[in-house]
């Protein structure tokens, strides 16, 4: 299956962005964190790294990347930010959220022949002009929480 991928720059104080990589994963064991050695795992546990390009010039915050032929599966994934200064793990607050065992936040998205094209396409319906809605997400815990299922935000065409 062809997936697209968004992350967005939420924090409008980081304006100097120089790369975005998309880090994918074969999901395995809720406390297997592919993540945890991102600079050495791609030999390893790392299904793809891949460096994410602008949406758009009009929406500067917003990078997006197509990864063709994604075997059907289950993938963890997370975004790799880069600026001159410093480099961090971030998720996408648009796309699918669960929680790893060592307590880390990842993106993931379970590929199968039922899956319809609206769920895995992100990028196709959303840019500047998309209107937002504010579904539930949830978030499995690895141990029992009294913690609140979060909240964030989708295009209307992905929660369908």
């Amino acid at each position: 299956m062809d997936v697209n991928f968004v992350w967005e720059n939420k924090d409008k104080d980081v304006t100097d962005i120089n790369k975005v990589e998309l880090l994918l994963a074969k999901a395995q064991s809720i406390f297997s964190d592919p993540f945890s050695d991102y600079e050495k795992a791609e030999e390893g546990n790392l299904l793809k790294r891949k460096v994410m390009r602008k949406a758009s010039e009009s929406n500067a915050d917003l990078y997006a990347l197509t990864v063709h032929n994604l075997p059907i599966g289950v993938y963890h994934y997370m975004f790799l930010v880069r600026t001159a200064e410093k480099e961090w793990l971030s998720i996408s607050t648009i796309q699918k959220i669960t929680m790893l065992g060592p307590r880390r936040k990842v993106n993931y998205i379970e590929l199968d022949p039922t899956t319809p094209k609206s769920i895995i396409s992100f990028s196709e319906c959303i840019d500047e002009n998309t209107p937002l809605m504010n579904p539930p997400t949830a978030i499995k815990n690895a141990s029992p929480s009294s913690e609140q299922p979060r909240r964030s935000f989708a295009c209307l065409c992905c929660t369908r």
